[in-house]
């Protein structure tokens, strides 16, 4: 019993290859796929209705019936139509009510055509005929195998009331006749349920292709630049390197932070430092400010790479001062009291991307390290920018502190302060989305500290 318990679950399952919610969406896929031609064929399907209608009935005195079975085929297009152009159960009734066509399209063919055959070798000519059209009936639906059933039976019931009344039917012509019929059905089925579960299990496939692009295109987006992704993706993944004549890079860092590191449980660490560098990363999208990676407590970002920009230097500019408004917020928000020293410089650097065991994109160059050395000389709460960032800046932002400063490995250095803007930061709207505050108790261990 088990055996053939196991046996029918599989069957059902080889049956029935997908579950509920994938199944719905299947068929709106298949019904989004063919309703362009669907309409086509009903707008089609109208016009030689109504063609034949008027042919046939011309002299013939039977047309009030016969003109209420075409509207009632007029009504059910129209429906088919209005059912193709909405989304939901509209479209799966649609579906199950199918069975009418090919039904109605026997009916015609068996009263109008097959019935006037009155000879039985002209009848058994006609055999393959109504066959062939069972089979079509069953081999092009591939939503429904319930309905593809409902189809090919109805069908058959048909064309066995309309040539079985026949007299001139022989009860060698009626075997016959249900033979090919008991084959159409048999072999319409097989077809179906093929072109049904093949489709299914194709979609499932794609389903899950598709999903784990979906996964690896997040990732990408996540670890590298969008430009950068985009490129890795093209190329396959191979290794990319390219000079930048002109770019700032910004390096901040949070004061006394190995102090604050044995203050503070590791998991309350680790959870502030997501919090906040989380909102540095919405400062930086705003901005238009590339973030390059983190090393502990330290934020690289950079502004005109990897895509290239005419204003980088401003644009770093009001980032950094905003990354100042933004730490405020912060630490009245969950009582802390961070502080951070930034260093801003602006030339040439080499970006691209090594690969290894754990790629990512880096930038590197003098640019870089001067930088590094002006994060260092920095004091908590300063923002330290080099003279050629300066240059760029006069004018527009308010710096102070000019100054010489001997840096290690670069010798004497011109550097300032940069204290405020004199212009309306271009980058923010009415309020920033980096500075809204989340309720403390969202943070489980800051709503602790």
């Amino acid at each position: 019993m088990n055996y053939l318990a196991k046996l029918g679950h599989d069957i059902r399952k080889s049956i029935r290859p997908l579950d509920r919610s994938m199944e719905i969406e299947y068929r709106l896929h298949q019904l989004r796929l063919i309703s362009g031609p669907l309409k086509v064929a009903i707008l089609v399907g109208s016009v030689a209705l109504w063609t034949v209608f008027f042919a046939v009935n011309s002299t013939n005195q039977s047309r009030p019936l016969h003109l209420l079975l075409i509207l009632a085929i007029q009504a059910y297009l129209i429906f088919c139509h209005i059912s193709l152009r909405s989304v939901g159960r509209l479209r799966i009734i649609a579906v199950y009510l199918t069975p009418i066509i090919p039904t109605v399209i026997a009916y015609f063919v068996t009263r109008f055509t097959i019935l006037s055959l009155e000879t039985r070798d002209t009848m058994i000519q006609a055999y393959p005929l109504l066959t062939l059209l069972i089979i079509v009936f069953y081999a092009f639906e591939t939503i429904s195998i319930s309905g593809a059933l409902i189809a090919g039976l109805s069908t058959s019931a048909v064309v066995l009331t309309g040539r079985l009344s026949n007299p001139h039917l022989t009860p060698d012509g009626s075997f016959t006749l249900w033979f090919h019929i008991l084959m159409a059905n048999v072999a319409g089925l097989a077809i179906c349920l093929n072109g049904c579960i093949t489709t299914r299990l194709q979609y499932k496939f794609h389903r899950a292709s598709q999903r784990d692009r979906d996964i690896l295109d997040s990732l990408v987006q996540r670890v590298f630049p969008q430009a950068i992704g985009k490129e890795l993706r093209l190329k396959g993944g191979s290794n990319l390197a390219r000079s930048y004549q002109s770019v700032t890079v910004l390096i901040a860092d949070i004061a006394n932070f190995t102090r604050i590191t044995t203050t503070m449980d590791p998991k309350q660490l680790v959870t502030i430092l997501h919090e906040l560098f989380h909102r540095f990363d919405r400062l930086a999208d705003q901005h238009g400010v590339e973030k390059i990676k983190t090393i502990g407590d330290a934020y690289m970002a950079t502004a005109g790479c990897p895509v290239t920009s005419k204003d980088h230097a401003p644009r770093m500019a009001h980032f950094a001062l905003q990354l100042m408004k933004v730490l405020s917020s912060f630490n009245k928000n969950f009582n802390t009291d961070f502080q951070i020293r930034v260093g801003i410089h602006t030339g040439p650097v080499v970006g691209g991307v090594i690969s290894g065991k754990r790629i990512s994109f880096d930038i590197w160059g003098e640019t870089v390290n001067l930088t590094s050395r002006l994060q260092h000389v920095a004091e908590p709460g300063d923002i330290i920018i080099s003279d050629d960032t300066t240059k760029i800046l006069r004018g527009r932002f308010t710096i102070a502190d000019y100054r010489t400063v001997d840096l290690k490995g670069l010798g004497p250095t011109a550097l300032a302060r940069l204290v405020s803007s004199s212009e309306r930061n271009p980058f923010l709207g009415a309020k920033s989305n980096a500075e809204t505050n989340p309720d403390v108790s969202e943070l489980p261990f800051l709503s602790q500290h």
